[in-house]
């Protein structure tokens, strides 16, 4: 019977998928115990750079780990509008995101002056890039579908070049 790898609920097919999943465990484990994760600004900064690119996760406990964050959010911001209601002194606070705060910063002055080092630079300017979070539910679940499916391509696309090279190379080989 072939070799089972499993962490938590989730099982891996392969002992690579595994490994990248017990980093990306790792890596979980460390973010839990270094960033408060009760506080809706810090879930915020961490799902800012999950989606930025600064935390990278390999595996699926990445993805789930996001999930975990996202509904721990809406947990905090549920309890922070419950205690507001009541009209209790030691409400959470809750800021602007950082994608929020960011976004007011932006001004004529500095997008002009953005626009022309990238004509001196022959680069098009770049559409601005919105958050996730700027986007409704539906919306937001239609962008994540997408991505899935995009990235279930480049890894069928990874694949098979992958095999289009060990062909190359036997029949390299077998000519030499």
């Amino acid at each position: 019977m072939a070799e089972q790898y499993r962490i938590g609920d989730r099982s891996f097919r392969t002992k690579a998928d595994y490994a990248l999943a017990l980093a990306d465990q790792k890596k979980i484990e460390t973010l839990r115990k270094t960033r408060k994760l009760d506080e809706i600004k810090e879930i915020d900064r961490l799902l800012l750079e999950m989606r930025g690119g600064r935390v990278l996760f390999r595996s699926i406990l990445g993805e789930d780990f996001r999930e975990e964050l996202e509904e721990r959010k809406k947990e905090l911001a549920e309890n922070a509008q419950a205690k507001t209601k009541k009209g209790s002194k030691n409400t959470l606070k809750i800021g602007k995101s950082v994608s929020e705060k960011t976004s007011g910063k932006i001004n004529e002055k500095n997008v002009k002056k953005s626009k022309k080092s990238e004509a001196k630079f022959g680069k098009k300017p770049e559409a601005p890039v919105k958050s996730l979070d700027e986007y409704d539910d539906k919306m937001r679940a239609e962008i994540l579908k997408e991505l899935k499916k995009r990235e279930k391509r480049r890894r069928l696309f990874v694949a098979l070049c992958r095999v289009r090279c060990k062909i190359i190379h036997k029949l390299i080989l077998s000519d030499a």
